[in-house]
């Protein structure tokens, strides 16, 4: 049923439940979902009929299977149950993507990326989303209990801190970290929906201010929120 229903929302935005292609017309008609054996209506609201097909919008679907849904509200994607952002050079091309998981000590990082220089980056949660590539504007690091930068720091670090990312000779990195301290909750200072993810050209020396002279931004990411 799950996997029937995934089908299903395909296409379908979040947010408002319109159709994401604008150019189709549809009609609203009444769906019913049994859900574990549980009846699920869908009001005239919240179902689009194309072609025969029932179209349900993702916020209804989630719901029902007790699944949060995520949108960066820039992407024609959306990530349910956990945020899956897409990193991008600074030319706005895709170079691979992270998923975040929120556990018992924090939010698992987990990126895989391409088509960078091999050798160490640092890499950090920033406080905010950055606009059209400028990863400038994604501020400083996301730092909301006011400490100083760097894992190494003896006064401790910014929530948005993580070890280097180190890059092989053929461009790419996969690894896991963990932001302790850090959430996936609506509402909470130190959640990171609504932040981003940042690559820096050089290596982080993890405990100089303001950013362990890490060099220039040339990759990032907006986490969906």
């Amino acid at each position: 049923m799950k996997k029937f229903m995934a089908g299903v929302v395909a296409g379908v935005v979040l947010s408002s439940g319109m159709a994401y292609a604008a150019s189709i017309t549809v009609n609203i008609a009444p769906f019913t979902l049994f859900a574990d054996g549980e009846e699920k209506t869908f009001g005239k609201d919240e179902v689009l009929v194309h072609n025969g097909r029932a179209y349900v919008p993702v916020r209804a679907y989630a719901e029902t299977f007790q699944h949060k849904v995520y949108w960066d509200g820039t992407n024609a994607s959306i990530s349910i149950n956990k945020p899956y952002i897409h990193m991008v050079n600074a030319q706005g091309e895709e170079i691979g993507h992270a998923i975040l998981t929120e556990e018992s000590g924090g939010v698992k990082v987990a990126i895989e990326v391409h088509d960078l220089k091999p050798g160490k980056h640092g890499f950090h949660v920033h406080e905010k989303m950055f606009v059209k590539n400028d990863f400038k504007s994604a501020g400083g690091h996301f730092n909301p209990d006011g400490k100083k930068h760097g894992m190494e720091n003896p006064e401790g670090h910014h929530v948005g801190d993580m070890q280097n990312l180190e890059v092989k000779e053929d461009g790419t990195a996969k690894a896991e970290f963990m932001l302790e301290r850090a959430s996936l909750k609506q509402g909470d200072v130190h959640s990171l929906l609504g932040k981003s993810i940042i690559i820096h050209e050089g290596e982080d020396d993890l405990k100089s201010d303001p950013a362990g002279n890490s060099g220039d931004r040339v990759a990032g990411g907006n986490i969906p929120q």
